[in-house]
C-alpha cells in the first residue's frame, strides 16, 4: 500500500519469508542502501544479493527506486546466500580427484536427437560434484518420456538451471512460463543428491506451470495427466530405479548411496526389472509389476500439497 508524502511499501520475499520496507521514498532510495537494509535481515551480503522485481534483475545500486522503475507498492525477490552458507560450501570444497588420461579415443555418446521442444541450456551451480549434478539436469532433458512430454505440448524451456540448496524450503519455480525452470538437485547439507524420481516429479510440476500459472483444479489436473504420461511414453525404457513405495516418498527425500546416475540393469524387485529387458505388454505384467507401474504414475495429495508448498514459481514470475 502507499502511505503519506509518497512514500511507498517493499515487500520482499526470501526463502518463504517476507520482509517489509515501510514509508520508503522511492525518489530518494537507491538501490544499495535498500540492499543494505536486506543484508542485516537476511544475512546475505550485497555482493551475493540478486534483487529481482517483475522478472528483471535490479543491478544498478547507484540508482534510485523510481529510476529502476519502482514508484509504486511492490513485491521484490530475493536470492542468495548467507555468509553461514557460504562457509558450510567452501569447508566442503575438495579437490578434484586426478583422472588418468586415456591413450585410446572412446567412441563419443550418441545424442539425444535435437528438437526445438527441448530445455535449450543447462546451468549448474560451483559446487563440489558439479559434474553429477549437471549429468542429473542432462538425463531429465534426455529421458524419452519428458521429450515425448516436451514435443506432445510443444514446450520450449530456455534455461534448465540447479537451484541453490540454501533455499531450503524452495523445491523449484518455473519464471514467465517457461524462460528458467530451476530444480533443487542436492540435499540440505551440500553432501549428496535427492532421489532422481523426487526431482522428475517437481520438473513436472514446474512444466505444468507452462499453462497454469495458479495452483488450481486445472493446475493439478494437468499435473497428475503429465505423470501418467511420463510412465505411458516411457515405461520400458525408463533407467532410473522404482519402488512400489515411490509414491508415497517424500519429493525432499535423499538420494541412495547406491542409486546411480546412470542405472545398468533398472529397479529389481523379485522377478521385476524395469530398463533391462523388452517391451512387455500390460497383460503380461505381474500384480507386482502392477502396482510398481501404478505408484509411479499416480501423484498423492500429500506430495500435490509439498510441491505447491515448495514451488517458488509465483515469485519467481512476479
Amino acid at each position: 500500500m502507499e502511505t503519506q508524502n509518497n512514500t511507498i511499501t517493499l515487500e520482499v520475499a526470501f526463502q518463504r519469508r517476507t520482509f517489509h520496507l515501510d514509508a520508503v521514498d522511492p525518489a530518494a532510495t537507491t538501490l544499495g542502501s535498500v540492499k543494505e537494509m536486506l543484508a542485516e535481515w537476511s544475512g546475505v551480503p550485497i555482493a551475493g544479493q540478486k534483487l529481482m522485481y517483475k522478472g528483471k534483475l535490479l543491478a544498478n545500486d547507484a540508482a534510485d527506486l523510481a529510476a529502476s522503475g519502482i514508484t509504486a507498492s511492490a513485491k521484490l525477490l530475493l536470492s542468495g546466500s548467507s555468509a553461514a552458507d557460504v562457509k558450510r560450501i567452501q569447508d566442503k570444497r575438495t579437490a578434484a580427484p586426478y583422472k588418468p588420461v586415456s591413450l585410446y579415443a572412446k567412441k563419443p555418446a550418441s545424442a539425444a536427437p535435437a528438437s526445438q521442444y527441448t530445455f535449450h541450456a543447462i546451468e549448474v551451480l560451483p559446487l563440489p560434484q558439479a559434474d553429477r549434478a549437471r549429468a542429473v539436469l542432462e538425463r531429465l532433458r534426455d529421458d524419452t518420456g519428458v521429450r515425448a512430454i516436451m514435443d506432445a505440448n510443444r514446450w520450449a524451456v530456455g534455461k534448465l538451471i540447479e537451484l541453490s540448496p540454501t533455499e531450503h524450503t524452495i523445491l523449484g519455480y518455473n519464471r514467465n512460463k517457461g524462460q528458467v525452470i530451476a530444480l533443487r538437485l542436492r540435499t540440505d547439507d551440500f553432501a549428496g543428491f535427492r532421489h532422481f524420481d523426487g526431482v522428475c516429479k517437481v520438473l513436472l510440476h514446474e512444466l505444468a506451470h507452462m499453462v497454469h500459472s495458479d495452483h488450481d483444479e486445472q493446475f493439478h489436473a494437468l499435473n497428475r495427466k503429465l505423470n501418467k504420461d511420463l510412465v505411458e511414453l516411457d515405461w520400458t525404457r525408463r533407467g532410473n530405479r522404482l519402488d512400489t513405495n515411490l509414491s508415497g516418498r517424500s519429493v525432499f527425500g535423499d538420494m541412495d548411496e547406491d542409486d546411480d546416475l546412470v542405472d545398468a540393469g533398472g529397479y529389481q524387485g523379485g522377478t521385476f526389472v524395469l530398463g533391462g529387458g523388452g517391451a512387455r505388454e500390460p497383460q503380461q505384467l505381474t500384480p507386482r509389476e502392477m502396482a510398481a507401474r501404478a505408484a509411479l504414475a499416480r501423484l498423492t495429495a500429500e506430495e500435490e500439497q509439498e510441491m505447491t508448498d515448495g514451488c517458488g514459481s509465483k515469485h519467481a514470475s512476479e
